[in-house]
């Protein structure tokens, strides 16, 4: 749980850190790949369309953490960490992870924790808890935004940079918290790479065997 906070707090602040530049070379790009990217949810006066709305939180918090995560830490991770080793497999899975993402930079060091949970564990379970508890977070903020606060207008990039201050925020809290976790559960990154290269095992535990 607490890895999935960090998570969505440094998203912000990734996602501020990658298109706020951007957006002053290619506001388009920014307006059309982020900005104007669909809702997971809709009403309007008509009513509430609980169904669609039911199968969109389905979809958003149990079947894309098991279906993205037996992809890309399961099998790709795993088939390219057999044929390159385990850091070109943690970079690649991670980048096509955060290539059908529109905040490519956030999924990006998501997929590389995830990866590392994953090496940790030496199982599936824990990266799909995360993400489930990741997604639920991103759902709920989301609906309390469409509840409460900017509805269905459309978000314009005035609005962007009123709200850059949550960037600053993400960035200064976020990743400073995703460091202490990684420094607490992933420490010694190279033995954790080695182990995971070895099918699980240690170097000093192939010597002995």
């Amino acid at each position: 749980v607490w890895l999935a906070v960090g998570m969505i707090i440094s998203a912000i602040g990734f996602t501020y850190l990658m298109y706020y530049p951007l957006s002053f070379i290619a506001p388009d790009l920014v307006q059309s790949w982020l900005l104007d990217s669909p809702a997971l949810f809709y009403w309007d006066e008509q009513g509430y369309y609980w169904l669609g709305n039911l199968l969109a939180v389905i979809g958003a918090v149990i079947f894309a953490p098991v279906v993205e995560e037996f992809i890309f830490r399961g099998y790709l991770l795993n088939r390219w960490t057999l044929r390159l080793g385990a850091i070109p497999a943690v970079i690649l899975s991670s980048g096509l992870f955060a290539f059908l993402h529109s905040d490519m930079l956030g999924a990006l060091v998501f997929g590389v924790f995830q990866c590392l949970l994953y090496m940790q564990t030496r199982s599936l379970i824990g990266p799909i808890l995360v993400h489930f508890f990741n997604n639920v977070i991103a759902v709920s903020i989301e609906w309390m935004d469409l509840m409460w606060w900017s509805g269905f207008t459309p978000m314009t990039m005035q609005d962007f940079y009123d709200q850059a201050a949550w960037g600053v925020f993400g960035l200064l809290v976020g990743v400073p918290w995703l460091w202490w976790f990684a420094r607490k559960n992933f420490y010694p990154l190279p033995k954790l790479l080695i182990a995971h290269q070895n099918g699980g095992q240690t170097a000093e535990a192939q010597a002995i065997g």
